[in-house]
């Protein structure tokens, strides 16, 4: 077993020295009165978990009172400009963006163990923290260099982007990286529930979703079908055409037979003549 350290201080000014020198971006700088009185690090099992005390815990931005993490960037994060209790938050440090989404002590434990399975499908998730107002964030890292639909969330280095600023090249691109990310996540047995594109983070290569809060165990197999037509159904709101909507969907067809046709079987009560035919179904619901 991994030896366990445990260090605190009660030298409050001396940290915010440490911390400033820290940081060269990122979370804002700490005026005196809003300096931790306290600070402990345990470390154990690759994990690192620090803890403050505040004297003032009231004025502008999220503090931290708790963090645990796997990434060393997080080692003296205190405050991060922000609302407390806002559904998700946003900064920048050391070239990665890391993004804050809000929840629940019961569903904590659940959706770390889930986001860490599925890296590569789901941003990155490096760690949670508790805010000294006592909620809960999941904190993930993003890849340096990326784009999202989502104006919260937007740094630096996670640009806004919209459908608006997409010509026909652009839209079927996105369409397919979103098709081919559902698809991996529907291997690992998962799916998204209540998806759309503005869900994705995108890059040059792939989407991955930007929210493990929307992540669920698969109850069956006809629910992944359900999944994929909420998913085909906003990217043909959002304007891909016809043809490359068909596209879409045979590309998750020819993957996913078995959970097709036990969609149509659970919809029609009867089997599918051959999968054209349950495709053609699903083209109907998405068009309705």
């Amino acid at each position: 077993m991994q030896a366990r350290r445990v260090i605190s201080w009660e030298r409050p000014q001396e940290i915010a020295e440490e911390v400033l020198q820290e940081y060269g971006e990122g979370p804002e700088r700490l005026p005196e009165e809003s300096v931790p009185q306290l600070f402990s690090i345990e470390e154990r099992n690759g994990k690192t978990t620090v803890e403050y005390k505040w004297k003032k815990r009231s004025g502008e931005g999220i503090l931290v009172e708790k963090i645990e993490f796997t990434d060393g960037n997080l080692r003296y994060l205190t405050k991060i400009k922000g609302k407390d209790g806002a559904d998700s938050a946003s900064f920048s440090l050391k070239g990665f963006s890391y993004i804050l989404r809000k929840t629940s002590g019961r569903a904590l434990k659940r959706l770390m163990s889930a986001a860490t399975k599925l890296e590569g499908i789901v941003g990155s998730v490096v760690g949670y923290l508790k805010t000294a107002a006592g909620n809960l964030y999941l904190i993930l890292r993003m890849e340096k260099s990326c784009w999202s639909f989502e104006s919260p969330i937007c740094t630096k280095h996670i640009r806004k982007t919209s459908w608006r600023a997409f010509g026909a090249e652009h839209r079927e691109r996105v369409s397919e990286l979103a098709t081919l990310m559902l698809m991996k996540l529907h291997r690992e047995d998962h799916v998204a529930e209540g998806i759309d594109a503005s869900d994705l983070i995108l890059d040059s290569q792939k989407a991955v979703l930007a929210d493990p809060r929307l992540l669920k165990r698969a109850g069956s197999r006809s629910s992944k079908v359900e999944n994929f037509i909420g998913l085909l159904r906003d990217l043909v709101k959002q304007g891909i055409g016809e043809g490359q909507a068909f596209y879409c969907l045979s590309l998750y067809a020819s993957s996913f037979e078995d959970e097709v046709c036990s969609w149509y079987r659970k919809r029609r009560g009867r089997n599918p003549a051959d999968l054209f035919a349950a495709t053609k179904e699903i083209e109907k619901v998405v068009a309705s």
